[in-house]
């Protein structure tokens, strides 16, 4: 049996998050990883001297190894939790040792905890949600930290001591929150190492300040300050994890005790798990001072805990120093996020193991003459039963995780007054253009408004779902409320410039170059008006904004393809260059292959590189005439005149009426 159920966690843990791999990208996985310049984390001196630079170092190296597709990034969180969940079972092992369990029983508590925890459905917003490895790739730091220390206390070799160091280094530029390791490190030495005495020797003491020492590549510290000491500043990055934004200290401590008793409520029983939840600020006094209370009450018996129970006090001193950067007295924009418990569950699922573990023993002293033979079997039973139940709610909860849309629905569903869900359901289907949700996502939209009426994304989205069920007026009214809302935000004055283009293209204009002043790198504005300028027959004006656009993104191809088409009637030869960059899959407009093989022919005058942009025409812009006529003509040319009227005699099947067919018709097929 021992040898057969590392074989069944495994294959349970597979098989619960087998959903996770068809997985999309999804909230911050899109700036953070998708639009982000992963390749320059690559660089060593990138990777450290960025916040969480480790992280993205990751990220980067997965881009590397399995290009854009999401599967490769789910992989490397899959095997990250994996690990951590050996490395749990390893440090637990330990601390049972140290507490003269018999190794049969040590083994058993271990793995308990360390497969629960590896199969818990809450674990899925920090291994399913990709960006979220931060939490569980600093979690795997602190856990090598603390097992790479104990080795070097069982063996005294000074090498594990600076793996450990270099481990915590490691985590301290992947998260902030791995500002707690060290005392969480020194807590279990002093819980389960060092049980004989208490006095430091030199060693211990070094060991200690260079643990300590790593602290100083936290970069937690300025916003940390500021949340303290300024609690007006904002932080500028978005990849710190204290933000102080629209909720003070006072309000964020009095309601984080609502917050983290639900997170146990979540781990004993994870059944309302949301990635989104939107905890709203606590009010009512009764929800402040009785969940404080009795939050006070755990932490004051921890606290009571470190002189006469020390080996106990540490499963509280992991919940409240795991969750203390996160969920005490420095704001955050959210109040709640379920990622946030990835370590602190460990704390609730060796509580949950002991307490059971515990029971059986009493009841089998009482009714069992075989104690240890009968409690083993039914402590297998119970806990394959749990792993069974685990696997299966996390394999359905892995299943939310394969469309935004599901994903955003279900965050609607059980946090129906939180705006952001409406929000992000919405803008997938204006970006997608997913026109047979329109009604729902516009009534989404409408309800984030009524939620949020302040935030001006909320506006700007009513008013793309207005101009896409082609309501102008009050399209254009949102998009000015949002502009009035926040001035300094471009997206606003580019949609609404986009809605007036060949209605009112002088105030298009201006709020065209209103985005550029307050971003002149913006690609879609630069993009945008250029296409006005080219419109007005200013292609020489036009080029440098194309150009803008794709300096700021190479693969901004509508750009490229404009570029190309303002170069041509100037140097074909460099509009073909522009040309040649976009995939045909990309081309959004049957116009640029006509250009691209007027290009070919007049650049290098290559009849058949333009015979094949006329085939790539037809084949994905079928019902446009001209392309069908030019190739039968272009195959008339080279004398393959029954190829020609066979291309014309689809065309007048397609186009009955067209002139140019039947005029090609009578010229080639008399």
């Amino acid at each position: 049996m021992k040898a057969v159920l590392p074989v069944v966690i495994v294959l349970l843990y597979s098989w619960a998050y087998l959903p996770s791999f068809n997985g999309v990208l999804l909230f911050d996985d899109i700036h953070a990883i998708v639009e982000n310049d992963l390749e320059r984390y690559l660089s060593v001196t990138e990777a450290f001297s960025s916040r969480r630079g480790i992280a993205f170092l990751t990220f980067a190296i997965d881009k590397w190894l399995y290009g854009d597709t999401p599967w490769g990034l789910h992989f490397t969180n899959f095997c990250i939790h994996l690990v951590n969940s050996g490395l749990v079972y390893l440090a637990a092992h330990t601390a049972f040792r140290r507490s003269e369990y018999s190794r049969n029983r040590s083994i058993g508590l271990s793995v308990a905890i360390s497969s629960i925890f590896l199969l818990h459905p809450i674990q899925t917003n920090a291994v399913t949600y990709v960006v979220q490895r931060m939490e569980s790739l600093s979690a795997m730091f602190l856990l090598l930290t603390l097992n790479c220390w104990i080795r070097w206390r069982d063996s005294s070799r000074v090498v594990w001591l600076v793996i450990a160091i270099c481990c915590c280094l490691l985590g301290m530029r992947t998260k902030e929150v791995m500002v707690s390791a060290p005392l969480l490190v020194i807590w279990y030495d002093f819980a389960f190492l060092r049980v004989h005495s208490l006095k430091m020797r030199g060693r211990d003491l070094i060991a200690y300040g260079l643990l300590g020492l790593s602290l100083v590549a936290n970069p937690a510290w300025q916003p940390f300050w500021n949340s303290l000491f300024k609690p007006d500043a904002i932080a500028q990055s978005t990849s710190t994890a204290f933000i102080v934004k629209d909720v003070g200290r006072w309000e964020y401590m009095r309601t984080q005790p609502q917050v983290i008793l639900y997170y146990v409520q979540q781990t004993l029983w994870p059944s309302d798990l949301c990635l989104d939840r939107g905890w709203p600020v606590e009010d009512k006094i009764v929800g402040i001072v009785v969940p404080g209370i009795l939050l006070s009450a755990i932490f004051l018996l921890t606290l009571a805990a470190i002189v006469q129970q020390r080996r106990i006090s540490f499963l509280g001193g992991l919940f409240f120093l795991s969750l203390a950067p996160t969920s005490s007295i420095i704001p955050i924009q959210d109040l709640y996020f379920e990622h946030r418990m990835y370590m602190a569950v460990i704390s609730v699922i060796t509580l949950v193991v002991l307490l059971t573990d515990w029971f059986l023993r009493t009841i089998l002293t009482l009714t069992a003459p075989s104690r240890e033979t009968c409690s083993t079997q039914i402590s297998t039973c119970i806990l394959l039963a749990a792993m069974g139940a685990l696997a299966c709610t996390t394999h359905a909860r892995n299943q939310v995780f394969r469309s935004e849309l599901v994903m955003w629905q279900d965050c609607i569903n059980k946090s129906p007054n939180h705006a952001r869900p409406y929000y992000s359901f919405a803008h997938h289907v204006e970006k997608n253009k997913i026109h047979a949700l329109s009604d729902l996502a516009t009534g989404y939209a409408w309800r984030a408004v009524e939620l949020r009426p302040s935030e001006w994304q909320n506006w700007n989205m009513i008013g793309l779902m207005l101009k896409q069920n082609g309501d102008r007026e009050r399209a254009i009214a949102s998009f000015e409320h949002a502009i009035e809302l926040d001035p300094s935000i471009p997206l606003p004055y580019l949609n609404l410039g986009n809605l007036l283009v060949g209605v009112d293209d002088i105030e298009a204009e201006r709020l065209f170059l209103k985005v550029l002043e307050i971003s002149p790198n913006h690609e879609d504005a630069n993009n945008n008006y250029g296409v006005m300028l080219a419109r007005r027959g200013r292609n020489q004006d036009a080029i440098k904004y194309f150009r803008q656009a794709i300096e700021e993104n190479p693969q901004k191809w509508d750009a490229r393809l404009n570029l190309g088409d303002a170069l041509l009637p100037m140097d074909p030869v460099a509009a073909l260059a522009q040309y040649e960059e976009v995939p045909d899959q990309e081309v959004d407009r049957a116009e640029a292959f006509l250009n691209k093989a007027v290009a070919y022919i007049r650049g290098r005058a290559d009849v058949v590189s333009a015979m094949d942009c006329w085939k790539s025409c037809i084949t994905l812009y079928p019902d446009h005439p001209a392309a069908w006529v030019l190739l039968a003509n272009a195959h008339n040319t080279i004398g393959d005149r029954r190829a020609a009227i066979e291309l014309l005699a689809e065309a007048q099947r397609r186009f009955p009426d067209e002139p140019s067919v039947l005029q090609a018709l009578n010229e080639i097929a008399p």
